[in-house]
């Protein structure tokens, strides 16, 4: 397969406007950043916002008119109140409406030189629409699976028609370098006044999220980042530059607080490094989880129990085992929705439960539905959980939770995008030449193997992150279309000779 010739100069700088808008996208997608109409309130959720949630005590109706900015503590305690407000992401808004301006793109650009998103993300959107058939809220799927076609089909498509060229591509990686800085940096600060200035018993590890709404959705984003980072470290043709950010690798892995992600960075940096060979495949195996204790080393007791606890099957009482985690009692229990028999059920329905027993039961193959389904499945069966501890957000098995959501196939075609997006990343990196570009798809193929690992302790298909994952798979998959031969058109074989007249 070749590349089709450049296009016009008109298509050029039409293209070159969406680019400069997507960069905008990209930084929003690095924040979980939200308007919520409440009322006659809105209300901004912001990490620099204050800490005040009397102004919540108002019913919705009382609620006086004006703009609130409100922190993501502050949205910890008054969150059960903006359950019926409206949700306005500006990742999600600034996408569908670069969807919009970009749909001429079809004819200015070329329906060859376009990325289109591949097979498995295909296979999982059209599989998060199958589900909508067995779900118990038709309209809840229907909008969930809206959302689903925006993170992937939109975002990876959009992707691949802003970046075009290697230095569109270099020039996201820079931006991501400054975001990935600027995000440790904020971490760091949130480390010190929630971790370390604190006493032990004060410590907050759960308010390490920067720009997040959870610490393990904010890991998940720095999976990602942290990868991009390293791959900087590893294919950086500056001694300082390479220093710098081995640094910035280290401080930002030792503030994450889901030991899902410190596990993640480990693997994709063994991964990584095994990329460029045999023997330094070898060399990683040795310095990267020696890396990573030197990051950790010193960090707070609490915090290493946290990073502990996050991995387990299990839950303590101390040194004592009280029973299991539940994250893993709400998926065993959602299983029930799936026409289980009674003797596997992990709890009997409650009946004071959010729902009646009685209702649709789903299968393997279609799940109980997207969205608020899965929730609603839980609801009759959550009173019955060995477990009253409320879990922590985006903390869940997004395995377990696509197969049980919308079929067993919706996590193979998850973990089977994530390896072609590695393998498509791989293939890049094999065929550029150009330091910068190999160094960006070296870190996207680090981001895909950690998310592969990650994806066992915890979710990203969220606002801002999801959308960041599809970002990075849509730009492998340019980035190994520009690596490829250029077609080059085929000259006409020079006419023959006329021959020379027969003499008289």
């Amino acid at each position: 397969m070749t590349q089709p010739s450049r296009p016009a100069a008109g298509a050029s700088r039409y293209q070159a406007a969406l680019s400069a808008l997507f960069l905008v996208a990209v930084v929003l997608m690095a924040t979980q950043y939200a308007v919520v109409l409440y009322g006659p309130a809105k209300v901004l959720i912001a990490p620099l916002g204050w800490h005040g949630p009397e102004v919540f005590a108002e019913e919705p109706a009382a609620q006086a008119p004006g703009l609130y900015v409100i922190n993501w503590r502050t949205l910890d305690q008054v969150a059960y109140k903006l359950d019926d407000g409206r949700f306005l992401p500006p990742a999600e808004g600034v996408v569908a409406l670069l969807f919009l301006l970009a749909l001429p793109a079809l004819l200015m650009v070329g329906w060859r030189r376009q990325v289109w998103p591949r097979y498995p993300v295909v296979m999982l959107v059209l599989l998060g629409l199958l589900s909508c058939l067995s779900a118990r809220s038709f309209g809840a799927a229907l909008r969930e699976n809206v959302q689903l076609v925006l993170t992937a089909l939109v975002t990876w498509w959009l992707a691949g028609l802003a970046v075009v060229d290697g230095e569109q591509a270099k020039r996201l990686n820079r931006l991501l370098a400054v975001v990935t800085v600027l995000l440790v940096a904020y971490a760091g600060a949130e480390y010190w006044f929630a971790i370390i200035k604190p006493a032990r018993e004060a410590e907050l590890p759960e308010l390490v999220r920067a720009t997040c709404a959870s610490r393990t959705a904010f890991s998940g984003l720095m999976t990602m980042l942290l990868a991009l980072g390293f791959g900087r470290v590893l294919a950086a043709g500056n001694f300082i530059v390479a220093i710098l950010w081995i640094a910035v690798c280290a401080f930002g892995a030792a503030r994450l607080m889901a030991g899902g992600a410190v596990l993640a960075v480990l693997v994709a940096g063994v991964a990584m490094m095994a990329v460029r060979g045999l023997r330094s495949g070898l060399v990683g195996v040795v310095l990267v989880p020696l890396g990573l204790a030197v990051a950790l080393y010193g960090s707070s007791g609490h915090h290493l129990d946290h990073l502990r606890a996050s991995l387990g099957f299990y839950r303590y009482a101390g040194r004592q085992r009280v029973g299991v985690e539940k994250r893993y009692l709400e998926m065993a229990a959602s299983y029930n929705g799936l026409g289980a028999s009674a003797e596997v059920t992990a709890a009997e329905p409650d009946a004071t439960g959010s729902l009646p027993v009685t209702g649709t039961r789903s299968n393997l193959l279609t799940g109980v539905g997207a969205g608020l389904n899965y929730q609603q499945t839980i609801g009759q069966y959550y009173g019955g959980l060995d477990n009253p501890e409320k879990q922590e957000p985006d903390t869940y098995n997004l395995y377990l939770q696509l197969a049980l959501q919308m079929g067993l196939f919706a996590a193979l075609a998850w973990a089977w995008l994530l390896l072609d997006g590695a393998a498509s990343a791989w293939r890049a990196y094999e065929l550029h030449t150009d330091r910068g570009l190999r160094m960006l798809a070296l870190g996207i193929f680090g981001a895909c193997v950690g998310l592969l690992v990650f994806s066992v302790f915890g979710t990203v298909l969220v606002r801002g992150t999801g959308l960041l994952v599809f970002t990075l798979l849509g730009v492998a998959a340019r980035l190994e279309w520009l690596g490829r031969p250029v077609e080059e058109p085929r000259a006409e074989p020079a006419a023959a000779p006329a021959p020379a007249p027969a003499p008289a």
